[in-house]
């Protein structure tokens, strides 16, 4: 909850830095409606929000994209060309129509990826790409349908000076600057030295596609957690003695030796500093009660 009131503040922040404060305003109105109207159709679908409540915390940043570019070409239509709200509003909503129907689209497209995958994994995060979808939809629908109703009431005052816009008066001051001293002469070269600029890319994209196919970028779905200890379990079939197991055990210290006698060779340091061994339980967990009397540590190594 902490990290969500954070994020959702820092989100209202920029927002008041970037927009006047009425735009500002109702496009953080957004935030809530979208995520509320997400909620009503996780509902419908028998969704929960216990193991998912992280993807809606994803969205914060998400679901005020669509509001932000509409708004504010609403507030550059009244503010630069003279529109009246009204029409300012409608034509800014029919404007932004299709890049960002497209945007959105393409988010949902590449989190509805995540819905493929299989087994015991994919059933777990399914929820989330699911969420994701469901509050970019309910944006899409805030943004389009109610926004632009609100924007023309915010954009008949927009001619007053108010002391809570000076942040954003001064913010876009810089930013105009900006554009005009950086943005635009680089705008224009890449436009003047289109092909060079091409090929880069082009030569940037094929050396990361042959980084990643030669294994010199290693790829795993999800990374192993870089940690000091390394647990290993064994289970042998129903007709067992004891004995087996101590002989399985003795040829696992043997490779743990073996390895750690290698690493010593070539590096000049062991990468071990203990091991332990456990018959029955768990090993690397404590167990309750009084120690077993059966063998629990091989020989002292080094593991770091």
């Amino acid at each position: 909850m902490d990290n969500a009131l954070m994020g959702l503040g820092l989100v209202l922040g920029l927002l008041f830095l970037f927009l006047n404060a009425r735009t500002a305003i109702w496009v953080a109105a957004g935030i809530p409606a979208a995520l509320l109207a997400a909620v009503a159709m996780m509902y419908a679908v028998g969704m929960t929000i216990n193991m998912i409540s992280f993807a809606l915390i994803l969205t914060l940043g998400i679901i005020v994209d669509d509001a932000i570019v509409v708004g504010e070409h609403a507030d550059y239509r009244a503010r630069k060309l003279g529109e009246p709200p009204l029409i300012a509003a409608e034509r800014a909503a029919g404007a932004m129509g299709a890049p960002v129907i497209a945007s959105t689209l393409t988010t949902i497209i590449a989190f509805a990826g995540l819905v493929l995958i299989g087994g015991q994994f994919g059933s777990l995060v399914s929820d989330i790409p699911l969420t994701v979808i469901l509050v970019l939809a309910a944006s899409l629908i805030e943004c389009f349908l109610i926004l632009p109703n609100h924007m023309a009431h915010a954009l008949a005052h927009h001619g007053k000076d108010r002391w809570y816009d000076r942040p954003s008066v001064v913010v876009n001051r810089w930013l105009d600057r900006f554009v005009a001293g950086v943005l635009r002469p680089l705008a224009r070269l890449v436009l003047v030295a289109r092909y060079p600029v091409l090929a880069l890319v082009a030569v940037g994209f094929s050396w990361s596609t042959a980084a990643l196919i030669s294994g010199t970028v290693p790829w795993r779905f999800f990374d192993l957690a870089r940690t000091g200890q390394r647990v290993g379990q064994f289970r042998h079939a129903g007709g067992a003695t004891r004995d087996d197991t101590l002989r399985v055990m003795g040829l696992v210290q043997d490779a743990v030796d073996r390895v750690a006698a290698e690493y010593q060779d070539e590096y000049g340091i062991s990468p071990l500093t203990h091991v332990m061994t456990q018959v029955g339980g768990n090993a690397g967990r404590p167990l309750p009660g009084p120690r077993p009397r059966t063998p629990t540590c091989w020989a002292p190594s080094r593991w770091s």
